[in-house]
């Protein structure tokens, strides 16, 4: 805010719009969405009006990351498409990397990672070509990642052992690191390892207080302790996650959590809570026309409809 409000003073344009922008990074990391959407469109107002192509770049990248978290996936590829044609323009290697990178994330959270690889591999070229090893383990964590989600956890693994031995102890890529290796073992069956690093994680991300990874995180931890049999742990971590999601409008993981939360009641047999919940996440999935997780919902409604010994309902739903 000092930053700022000092550019405003000297009439620094170009700090103002740097200093807007990263205001902006504040409120996203902060689970404050509407406030962050609002300085990212007046930086890249600022950006535009002194025609530089870096901070255009930067603020819809930003603007992208925004609606990413949202859930609104359409919107969020306007505005990494529009980041991207910006950087070409301005011939800036880093930014074009930033922008690949992000549409991996994207592509990964929507279970395309055929598409994910493409954009990682074109921002491993871009950074490649930069001569600096510095700015190479964010690009092997989503290489790492794409791998994890195509099931190739030994190449995946790999992966996040390059990053392990390339950045320091305690930094936010190592805590990536631990994060993304406890899905590879979690992926395995190894779930009290897997919730060994999350916990680690956990403690980072309260510190860091970047709303959306610790709702994620919350979410995935849930999902361990569910596996395991321990639905009362289950549920707390899952109605934390929920309750972060419903108040920073992260609308898509919100679902998520409703659809898991109705598994864990159908597993500790109380299916009228359970029915609730994916009734739920229904609701949001159809919003959002997210047709895998909608399968996903009427299997489980089929399910439920069987334990009740419904099975002409269950049929349909099936």
């Amino acid at each position: 805010g000092l930053s700022l409000q000092l550019s405003q003073k000297l009439k620094d344009k170009s700090g103002e719009g740097w200093a807007t922008a990263f205001r902006g990074v504040h409120f996203l990391f902060s689970g404050s969405l509407k406030e962050a959407e609002e300085n990212f469109i007046q930086s890249l107002k600022l950006g535009r009006a002194l025609q530089d192509n870096n901070l255009q770049s930067y603020s819809l990248n930003q603007l992208g990351n925004v609606f990413r978290d949202k859930g609104v996936f359409d919107s969020a590829y306007h505005f990494y498409r529009d980041a991207e044609r910006t950087s070409l323009q301005g011939s800036n290697a880093f930014y074009q990397s930033v922008v690949k990178m992000n549409k991996t994330r994207y592509y990964l959270i929507l279970s395309k990672p055929d598409s994910a690889l493409l954009e990682v591999k074109q921002a491993q070229r871009l950074r490649e070509g930069l001569e600096d090893s510095s700015l190479m383990p964010d690009v092997w964590l989503l290489l790492g990642n794409c791998y994890r989600s195509k099931y190739d956890l030994d190449e995946a693994a790999r992966y996040y052992d390059m990053v392990l031995k390339a950045v320091p102890r305690q930094s936010v890529l190592h805590h990536q690191y631990l994060l993304n290796m406890g899905e590879v073992y979690f992926s395995r069956g190894d779930f009290p390892k897997a919730l060994e690093n999350w916990t680690q994680v956990l403690a980072f991300h309260r510190r860091l207080n970047y709303k959306y990874e610790l709702a994620s995180l919350l979410y995935r931890m849930g999902e361990a302790f569910e596996e395991q049999g321990y639905y009362d742990l289950a549920i707390e971590h899952l109605t934390n996650s929920l309750s972060i999601s419903e108040k920073s409008n992260y609308r898509y993981l919100a679902g998520e959590v409703y659809y898991e939360l109705a598994w864990v009641f159908f597993r500790s047999k109380n299916l009228g809570v359970a029915t609730q919940n994916i009734l739920k996440a229904e609701g949001v999935f159809k919003q959002m026309n997210q047709e895998l997780r909608l399968a996903g919902c009427l299997n489980l409604k089929g399910l439920i409809h069987m334990k009740k010994g419904n099975y002409d309902s269950s049929f349909f739903y099936y």
